[in-house]
Parts: structure tokens; sequence; C-alpha cells
């Protein structure tokens, strides 16, 4: 089944320069966007070459614009990496691997949209979860949306997280590999709770407006579905290992042990995987210091991480500084190797 990939505004990319350069759109089952426009990146740290042709998936701004920026860094990135102290070469067979949080996204038409407080909003979700949604309202969500569109553009793709043995599990596993993205476990079943093995669901609440809400067991959650995982599976280590990029979100700590963060970043500095980390909403909580230890888990991801996607919204919420460029800016300024992919909501 094909993603639903609804039409949205163009995006913007923001180079060292401080330029903001108009993104085009990826269209359904299309590689190739015909009226793709010619993005003249200046300075990438070397990573991005000069004419860059940017493609962006609609469903979210930074899926396919993270996907065409580490489709440039990876050329850079070569076969063979050395690991370890013992100096063992890797092969990167691998171009991405997008980390963590996988789901379903379940679009349902509302009369109006649920109230903020959380009472209330938890009574809506034991409504919605009580039956099975049609599946025509299914789409895959999450960190697929940027592994399908890097697989459209030709690079080879694995999604590392986790998914359940039910009907929702199985959903994303054909969707993925229609797709030509590989599915790979983060963690192994045994010793999880009945709740931590069902598949992510996260609803699309959308009122006659268009106005839209979200809301998943995670809103409901004050520690990690994966609580006691602090450390990966074998695989999903040297998976990491073989792959040139490894695509990262906020959304990951709602999955995902402080620990089990830490040790994928060194996984992947020591075995020379570009980080791409996309802030997405769990900026602000983090930023907040939620869940315990968010502040400096934000500091660590935005200085280490190669590239890093942000909205208007969310560089502010990081930064505090409302002016885009001057956001950006600083960011940019924060010490370590860090090129800035800054789509803008208009």
């Amino acid at each position: 089944m094909a993603c639903h990939l609804p039409r949205s505004k163009g995006a913007f990319s923001l180079s060292r320069d401080l330029t903001l350069r108009e993104h085009t759109c990826l269209t359904p089952k299309s590689r190739v966007c015909k009226s793709s426009t010619t993005v003249d990146v200046c300075d990438f740290s070397k990573a991005v070459p000069t004419g860059l042709r940017v493609h962006r998936r609609n469903h979210k701004p930074s899926a396919a614009s993270g996907a065409l920026s580490l489709s440039a860094a990876t050329q850079d990135r070569g076969t063979l990496s050395d690991f370890g102290n013992a100096g063992v070469k890797v092969q990167k067979d691998l171009d991405v691997v997008a980390l963590s949080n996988l789901c379903v996204d379940v679009v349902q038409p509302v009369a109006s949209l649920p109230p903020e407080d959380p009472e209330a909003r938890q009574r809506v979700f034991t409504e919605l979860t009580s039956t099975i949604p049609d599946i025509k309202q299914w789409e895959v969500g999450g960190s697929t949306n940027f592994a399908i569109a890097a697989a459209r553009i030709g690079l080879k793709t694995v999604c590392l997280g986790h998914t359940g043995p039910d009907v929702y599990g199985k959903f994303v596993k054909e969707v993925l590999e229609a797709e030509g993205v590989e599915l790979q476990q983060i963690a192994a079943d045994a010793g999880l709770s009945e709740n931590a093995l069902r598949t992510l669901l996260c609803w699309v609440l959308v009122d006659p407006s268009n106005n839209h809400a979200f809301c998943s067991r995670f809103d409901f959650k004050k520690t990690p579905f994966l609580s006691g995982y602090c450390t990966l599976a074998s695989e999903a280590k040297h998976t990491i290992q073989r792959s040139k990029a490894l695509m990262m979100n906020g959304f990951m700590f709602d999955e995902l042990e402080m620990e089990a963060v830490q040790e994928t970043l060194d996984i992947a500095k020591e075995a020379g995987t570009a980080l791409f980390f996309d802030v997405g909403p769990r900026g602000a909580n983090l930023k907040a210091g939620v869940p315990a230890g968010g502040v400096e888990a934000l500091d660590l991801l935005l200085t280490q991480s190669d590239v890093v996607l942000l909205t208007h919204e969310e560089a502010v919420d990081v930064t505090g500084i409302r002016d885009a460029a001057q956001a950006a800016q600083s960011l940019l300024e924060r010490p370590g190797k860090w090129p800035a992919l800054f789509p803008l909501r208009q």
C-alpha cells in the first residue's frame, strides 16, 4: 500500500552562508520531480556538491530534504571505514539507517480537536483505541517517511526500530518492503511488556477546518517504552557500523533509554558514520529537561551531529532566538562539525 502524501508548501534550506533557498516537492510514486529546483549549496563542509538537485517528500518538510543532503554526504564516505582500537575494516554497504520512531499513523476525522487537559485526552485516546480502525485510514509514519524518501532517490536504506508482532507491525513491514527499505528490530522481544511489544499507533485527528492534532500512547508515558534496554542488540550495532549515515529524531527518546542513545552516538562516531538529527517537536521537551537528562542529551546531539534539521519553530525552541538566520547562526557557531539544513514553514 502506498503512503499518502498530502500536498504542502515548499521548504527552505540554510547553507553556511545563511542564504535561504527554496526546495521543491517530491511527487507520490516518483523518484524525480519534473519541476525540481537546482539549489546552490555554498558550503556543506564539502559534503554537498554545488548544484545539488533537491526534492522534498511532502508528509514532513525535513524528510526528503534530509534524504537529499545525506545522499550527497554519503558520496564522500567511501566503502571501508576503520573501526575500533584494533583498526578492523568495516564494509560500508548501507547508505543510511533511520533510527527508532517507527509507527502507523491513523488519520481520523473528528468534529473537534481534543482539549489539552491530559485526562480528557486520555479518554479520547481510550475511545479511539477500543476498536481496530479501517485499514484505509492507515499510513506508515515517523522515521518511515524519511526512509522511504531516501529509498526513492536510490539510497540503500534500513529502518532500525521496534514494531510488534501485530497487524500494524505487519503493515509497516509490508509497506517498507514494497518501497525497498529493510526493517530491523532494535531490541529483542524477550523481556518487553505487553504494552511495549505493540506497534506504535499515532492518531492524526483532523477537524472540519483541516486543523490537526496528534495522539499516541507516548503522550501518556513518563519513561521510554523500551525501558531497561540500555544497550543495542549486536546486529543493530553492526548495522550502524555498516552505514554511511545515521538519521535520528527527537522522538527516539520516547522509545530508547539515554544510555542506548549515547551508545548509538559512540558507535556511529567511531565507525565514521555521519550523524543526521531531526530535532522535531521533542526538542522543546529536551530543552526543558524531559526526560531527565534531556538538556545534556540535546546539547550532545546538536554538537556531535554532522547535519541538524529543524523547522523555524523548533529552532526557536532550542535557541530562544526568533529570527531564522540568527537562530541558525547561533547553532552553526557551536563547537564541532555542524552544517545545518534548516526547513522553514511558510
